[in-house]
This record gives structure tokens, C-alpha cells and sequence, in this order.
């Protein structure tokens, strides 16, 4: 967790080890010999899948993603704060479920690692969403649907996650900040707020 794992020459390690680089990158490595390296045609089809994945979202959790847009901004700072809370609660309860040996704890560490990515996928629709809204406004002065707005701020995200040296850097607080926004977007009941009538 926060590492990387290497076999030595060596050693002989039946099986993978997985490890989790960061709060964004997930590093599988073979037991033996060369590491399987995450190249740029594993990084596409992942980025595909966000995109798949977000734009779904936007579609079917329009009203509670569009007011998690709007609360977004006057969140500011502390939604990172949250999403870094979140990031190290999941590590520490997948390296303590992990305790309970392979057949109880790694079904567990699953079931952890999937609520994760749900929550983080939830949490990237929101801020695709509002970075979308920024830029199309630009240009569009009406309101748009969101699943356009999240499909061009996470394909926005997306490309900015290849360029070199901080990309990855940008990449790692975006998925911060959306960790913390799954959170908001999802415990908040938006049907009693006054904002949420008018974002359908």
C-alpha cells in the first residue's frame, strides 16, 4: 500500500501481488519473472471505461450528481480533505481484513476494493461534471445535459492524465477530490434541499 512491489532474480512468488501505488493507480505484477507493465493501451482502455462509466452515471443519477456539482465549489478545500480521510480508511481496512486470512479476508478485500471504485467513479462524475459545466459554458450559454458536460470534463481529465510529469500528480488529487465528492453526492439526501428543485 503507497509502494510498489519487486521480486528479486531470485525469488519464486506463486501467484500476483497487487499493489496500490496511490489513491489512483492500482499496479499488478506478475508472481514471477518481469513485471507486466501498465502501458499506453491499458491506460486507453481504462479511460474508456471511466468515460463509460461516468457518462452512465450522469444519465441515471442526474439529479443527485447535478446538485453535487452545485455544492461542489462551496466545498472547496475540505472535499479533498475528505477524500484523503477516505483514501487512507479503505487502505487500513483492506490491509486489516486482509488479516483474516485468504479466505475470509480476501473476499472481503474485494468487496472493499469494488465500494472504492464505485465511489470513486460516482465522485469523478461530479467533478467531470463541473469542470464540463466550466468549459461549455464558455461557448454554450444555456444549460446543457449533464451527461455531456461529464463526458467532456472527464475526457478533459483523462487527457490531462497522460501528460508527462504531472499528469500523474493531477490525476492522483483528482481522484482525491472525487473520493470525497462520492461521499458528499451520496450521503446527501437532495430531495429536501431548495437548490435541487431546479437542477433536473
Amino acid at each position: 500500500v503507497f509502494g510498489r512491489v519487486d521480486a528479486a532474480p531470485e525469488a519464486v512468488v506463486q501467484g500476483r501481488t497487487l499493489a496500490f501505488s496511490s489513491l489512483s493507480n492500482v499496479a499488478l505484477r506478475p508472481g514471477g519473472e518481469a513485471p507486466l507493465q501498465v502501458n499506453v493501451a491499458v491506460r486507453l482502455v481504462t479511460s474508456g471505461g471511466w468515460l463509460l462509466v461516468t457518462t452512465a452515471l450522469a444519465f441515471g443519477l442526474s439529479t443527485r450528481l447535478r446538485y453535487g456539482v452545485w455544492i461542489l465549489p462551496q466545498l472547496g478545500f475540505r472535499v479533498l480533505l475528505l477524500g484523503v480521510a477516505a483514501g487512507i480508511t479503505y487502505f487500513a481496512a483492506v490491509v486489516a481484513v486482509l488479516g483474516f486470512g485468504p479466505s475470509v479476508g480476501v473476499p472481503m478485500a474485494a468487496g472493499l476494493t469494488v465500494a472504492f471504485f464505485a465511489l470513486r467513479a460516482v465522485g469523478l462524475t461530479v467533478v467531470g461534471g463541473y469542470l464540463g459545466e466550466l468549459m461549455l459554458r464558455r461557448w454554450v450559454h444555456r444549460p446543457l445535459p449533464l451527461t455531456l458536460e461529464v463526458f467532456v470534463g472527464v475526457f478533459a481529465m483523462l487527457v490531462i492524465r497522460f501528460l508527462p510529469l504531472v499528469g500523474g500528480v493531477l490525476w492522483s488529487l483528482g481522484s482525491s477530490v472525487a473520493l470525497g465528492m462520492g461521499l458528499v453526492a451520496l450521503a446527501t439526501t437532495v430531495t429536501d434541499r431548495e437548490p435541487a428543485a431546479g437542477l433536473t
